[in-house]
C-alpha cells in the first residue's frame, strides 16, 4: 500500500511541477521535518539544492506550528537567489509540510521568464498540490507506521 502512495505523490508533484520545470522543486515533509517526497527539478547540483530545500522547508515548519498550521497556512520566503513558499496542513492530527522553492532568474532574461513564476502562480500550484496529497493521504493511511514505509520507498 505504500509503495502505491508514494507513487500517487510523486504523480501529484510531477503534474504540478511542469511550470517550474528548470526553476525549481517539491518537497513534502512530515511533523518531523523528514523527507517523505521530492521533486527535484532545479538547474543546481541537487544535494547541495536538497539540503537548503529541507532547511527551508523546516524553518517554514517551525513558522507554521507556532501559528497553529492548517490547510490554509502559507509562508512565503524571499531572497535574491529564491523564494520558498510552504504550506502546512494536519492529516488525522499529524503536520505535514509542502514546499516549492522556485529560482529567482538573474540578467537580461530574468523579468522574461520569472513573470510565469509570479507569487499568486506559484502559491496556486502549491494550493491545488497540498489539497490533492492531503486528499490522498486521508484516504489511504491506515496506521502511523505507514509513512514511514513511504519514505523507505523513496530511497
Amino acid at each position: 500500500m505504500s509503495v502505491g502512495i508514494a507513487r500517487e505523490i510523486m504523480d501529484v508533484l510531477e503534474s504540478v511541477s511542469r511550470p517550474l520545470r528548470d526553476n525549481g522543486s517539491f518537497l513534502l515533509t512530515d511533523e518531523r521535518g523528514l523527507i517523505i517526497a521530492e521533486r527535484l527539478v532545479a538547474d543546481v547540483p541537487t544535494n547541495a539544492f536538497a539540503a537548503m530545500a529541507s532547511l527551508m522547508a523546516h524553518t517554514a515548519k517551525r513558522v507554521l506550528s507556532s501559528l497553529g498550521g492548517s490547510g490554509n497556512t502559507t509562508v512565503t520566503v524571499v531572497s535574491d537567489d529564491f523564494e520558498i513558499h510552504s504550506r502546512g496542513f494536519l492529516v488525522r492530527n499529524k503536520m505535514f509540510q509542502l514546499s516549492v522553492v522556485v529560482h529567482r532568474p538573474r540578467g537580461r532574461f530574468a523579468y522574461l521568464r520569472h513573470r510565469s513564476l509570479r507569487r499568486g502562480n506559484v502559491e496556486r500550484l502549491l494550493g491545488k498540490a497540498a489539497d490533492e496529497i492531503q486528499w490522498k493521504l486521508q484516504a489511504h493511511i491506515g496506521e502511523d507506521s505507514a509513512l514511514e514505509n513511504i519514505a523507505h520507498t523513496q530511497h
